[in-house]
């Protein structure tokens, strides 16, 4: 984000322009994926919980004001919709 800043001074403006990103979300407990024991979790894979501090990070770190949320992995419109209900109850309120 500092070099964005950077940037934006070079050529007059004030501020950079509003930044969003895509954001792939695999609710393990919607899913029941689990990942293999020694591996890293990826970003916006894993419970609620995890998934909203990994939300929390990348807004604090890159100074995000909006994501575009993917739900990814599911096999069904059903397993879909789970997955969106799951994610405005469960993680929303941790983020906002």
């Amino acid at each position: 984000m500092a070099a964005l800043r950077t940037a934006s001074k070079k050529i007059g403006r004030a501020a950079p322009p509003e930044t969003r990103m895509s954001f792939r979300v695999e609710l393990s407990n919607i899913l029941g994926k689990t990942r293999p024991a020694g591996e890293k979790r990826p970003a916006g894979h894993g419970t609620p919980a995890e998934v909203a501090g990994d939300l929390m990070r990348y807004r604090e770190t890159a100074g995000l004001s909006a994501f575009q949320i993917n739900f990814h992995g599911n096999r069904d419109l059903s397993q879909l919709l789970d997955s969106m209900e799951c994610f405005k109850r469960d993680v929303v309120p941790l983020v906002t």
